[in-house]
């Protein structure tokens, strides 16, 4: 999708609300429409994919293997969101925090292009059907 269709999306508010469901309710670590504007400044594709898991591992892995990344190289985005939710507080912790902020550290860490802009958040959704699971909008040229 086009950077310019999905603007005119989100500029629907009836669009708007399932675009982004699960993506700013329930923010641990928030992310802004601002943040969401921000990947639509120029003009390019946007790929959006989701992943689900056991670990935040695995459902970074499930959403880069989605389909629709096939022809693309994620680490060599112009800019990517991503944002992380989490089902269950029983046995979330400071460890379990640091950890899913290690895993997206060594994610970010993989990227090839100095100017990249990231931005990134986490959430907790406790009706999602995974553990965690990975919302990921990278958008190329």
């Amino acid at each position: 999708m086009r950077t310019s269709d999905l603007r005119n999306e989100l500029a629907d508010e009836s669009n708007r609300e399932e675009l982004l469901k699960g993506i700013l309710d329930h923010q641990i670590v928030a992310l802004s429409f601002h943040d969401i504007e921000s990947l639509l400044a120029d003009d390019g594709t946007v790929i959006r994919s989701v992943g689900g898991g056991d670990t935040c591992q695995t459902a970074i892995d499930n959403a880069l293997s989605a389909p629709q990344l096939k022809e693309y190289d994620v680490f060599k985005a112009n800019k990517l969101l991503i944002t992380v939710s989490f089902r269950s507080w029983d046995n979330w912790e400071f460890d379990s925090f640091m950890g899913t902020t290690d895993t997206l550290s060594c994610f970010f860490d993989k990227f090839k292009v100095d100017n990249t802009i990231l931005k990134w958040g986490l959430s907790r959704h406790p009706e999602q059907s995974h553990e965690f699971i990975v919302n990921l909008w990278v958008v190329t040229k």
